[in-house]
């Protein structure tokens, strides 16, 4: 299987165990859904997971429009664009410019829109800067003009002075440089340094903003042009596109450009503008009333209805002292859970007290940053959000001690800055104690058991491992200098159960990408050799092979001395300021110790089952294996191998 197929085969028995759970891909019962209550499971629930921020899907103007753009026109209205469209297309793109004060496209979908504007102003020697959070549908749509040839990047979340780096670092060997994040991001809520990316294009002519502000829209800024605008005024290097769907109540994506040659050429050559099924006359309707709102002074009251709300929510976290990471003005929270299978107790568990909420799952966002995503709106009342953040300071420790966590652990995988007194941890039920020992040197462990145990499963036996030890300490480059930790934990009789060795290394980002990414990435890395590095624990080495992982799955504890492991890989890696955790060299069929895993937040991916294979077997010396190799190779093996000859046994089998 490949790793693509990993992944999915990961999503798919997350997702799969939420629908089993009855809390995914779930039907909303035949009564209306209005305001915030919904038929589900044969109850009616209060909601918090709408986008629709102001309550407008249920405004009168906007279901009269509808209705009366139905009437008028029917259903549909079966013609491509670039051919003819309703008259509601010219008046909405009309009152969208008159909201935005410039030229604005309307395209069927948010995606859709990116995918009409980045193919056609994204040249070949540009280069785009990705936002590691930026919205999916614009990382699917850099994938189109990457396969053409433009450089692609990743930056650092929010990071303003790597990103400054990068465009210094690029500003001489390309033409515009493209930085793509959201406004509002749609998971945590948190939003973009808009003013200090506007401060970036007043100092780099090159540098170009390009923002997806799709949940910034309506319940914010002059006319509801969403949160960008709010912070920062429209910059001739910069474009913005929203969404007509969520807060603003209709349907499509709006496109909203400084220059109008940009706008005559996306029009003419956008694709999706072209090839793709128009908006139908019911939601221009509803569309062309939603814009006619936002030019009233009622949108402006609805905005300060939901500021209380937001302001009440937030203030209410602080009083219960429930954990919630954004800390931003939107409307949209984020209670952190650290793993799904925490966010799916937990909802759960709000579902039983009459609450409807969303987990937030792998891909959207890590496997062990999973979390609640709370979306507050205009018809929440105030009870609403009081007795449901009580229920929730009620349920959410209980669903974490359920799942064998605690809140210091998803404090520390937050990183989240006050400090949590930590849990006090009682004995587990069933069977004898386990305890876990720890030492920083192989020299401090037996060697005979660790032999017994390890020393037939790979390359890293007690006195291969002292090699490892010295050779990567005290060394001048920080990636050839690791630290080892050795890990053995017993029973109550102090009987083995688990054993095995990490090693803290710098570790490049694209270890799992395809190779053209990797030769990208070596390029840049050529004048910036940290350039998307992380440091990372990893079980084993990066020059170790084998079953890394000695465990005895006839004890009847094997399973706590796993999650007892990973506990401690947790708050080492916090203690040692590693930025991943990397399991390797497991059976893929192994479906129990694969549900262990992938239940406590890691993400399966296949690996080679092979590493340093010649298959340049038909020389009879050295001086003939070496003429077989290119020139490179020859001047990598005399500088990295036969340079520490005298360092190491070669043994012929």
């Amino acid at each position: 299987m490949s790793r693509f197929n990993r992944t999915i085969d990961t999503i798919d028995k997350n997702i799969t165990h939420g629908v089993s759970s009855g809390i995914l891909h779930l039907l909303s019962g035949e009564g209306p859904a209005e305001g915030n209550r919904l038929a589900l499971h044969g109850r009616e629930l209060t909601t918090f997971g709408s986008y629709s921020y102001l309550g407008l899907e249920q405004h009168p103007d906007l279901k009269a429009g509808a209705i009366e753009a139905t009437e008028r026109y029917g259903t549909q209205f079966g013609h491509s664009r670039a051919y003819i469209s309703l008259s509601l297309y010219g008046e909405l793109e009309d009152l969208l410019g008159e909201m935005f004060g410039v030229d604005v496209l309307v395209a069927p979908s948010t995606t859709l829109a990116h995918q009409a504007v980045l193919p056609v102003l994204v040249d070949d020697d540009d280069v785009i800067l990705m936002d590691q959070q930026v919205h999916a549908s614009v990382q699917t749509t850099v994938k189109m003009v990457r396969d053409r040839g433009v450089a692609v990047e990743l930056v650092r979340h929010n990071r303003l002075d790597r990103l400054e780096a990068r465009i210094n670092a690029l500003k001489n060997r390309c033409r515009r440089i493209w930085y793509m994040p959201d406004g509002v991001y749609s998971m945590y809520g948190d939003v973009a340094p808009l003013r200090g990316l506007s401060e970036l294009m007043d100092r780099h002519g090159q540098f170009h903003l390009y923002v997806d502000d799709a949940h910034g829209m309506s319940w914010i800024g002059r006319n509801g042009t969403g949160y960008a605008l709010s912070q920062i005024d429209l910059h001739p290097q910069m474009i913005l596109v929203t969404s007509l769907n969520k807060a603003f109540a209709a349907a499509g994506g709006a496109i909203v450009l400084p220059q109008a040659e940009w706008a005559r050429k996306i029009r003419t050559c956008g694709g999706t503008l072209i090839f793709s099924t128009p908006i139908q006359p019911p939601m221009l309707g509803a569309g062309v009333a939603s814009a006619r709102l936002h030019l009233t002074e009622e949108i402006t009251r609805l905005q300060k209805q939901l500021q209380r709300r937001v302001a009440l929510f937030q203030s209410r976290v602080r009083d219960l002292g429930l954990l919630e990471i954004s800390h931003s003005p939107s409307p949209i929270f984020y209670i952190p859970t650290s793993l799904p299978k925490v966010s799916y107790n937990l909802v759960q568990r709000m579902m039983g007290e009459g609450y409807h909420m969303s987990p937030a799952l792998f891909p959207a966002v890590s496997m062990v940053r999973s979390g609640i995503r709370v979306c507050v709106n205009v018809n929440h009342r105030e009870a609403d959000i009081e007795q449901m953040l009580a229920a929730m300071a009620y349920h959410y420790p209980r669903a974490l001690a359920e799942e064998g966590l605690s809140e210091e652990r998803v404090h520390k995988t937050f990183r989240l800055k006050s400090a949590l007194a930590p849990a006090e941890q009682g004995p587990r039920a069933g069977g004898r104690q386990l305890s876990l020992e720890e030492s920083r040197s192989v020299h401090r462990i037996d060697g005979e058991e660790w032999d017994r145990l390890l020393g037939l499963r790979g390359t890293f036996d007690h006195h291969g491992l002292a090699f490892l030890e010295r050779a990567f300490t005290g060394n001048g480059e920080k990636e050839n200098n690791w630290e080892f930790f050795y890990f053995v934990i017993r029973d109550g009789a102090g009987q083995p159960v688990l054993a095995t060795f990490f090693t803290l290394c710098v570790c490049k980002d694209d270890i799992f990408k395809p190779p053209e990414i990797s030769k990208r990435l070596e390029a840049i890395r050529a004048s910036d050799p940290y350039f998307m590095t992380t440091l990372s624990l990893m079980l084993g080495s990066q020059l170790t092979e084998g079953g890394h992982l000695y465990l005895d799955r006839t004890h009847p504890r094997w399973k706590d001395a796993v999650l007892k492991l990973l506990e401690r890989i947790h708050t080492l890696k916090d203690e040692t300021g590693a930025n991943a955790v990397y399991l390797r060299d497991f059976d893929a069929g192994d479906a129990e110790l694969q549900a262990l895993f992938v239940g406590n937040g890691f993400i399966e991916v296949d690996l080679p089952d092979y590493a340093h294979v010649s298959t340049h077997l038909g020389w009879k010396s050295r001086e003939e294996f070496m003429a077989g190799l290119s020139s490179k190779k020859r001047q990598q093996l005399r500088r990295e191998t036969f340079k520490f000859e005298d360092k190491y046994e070669v043994v012929v089998k």
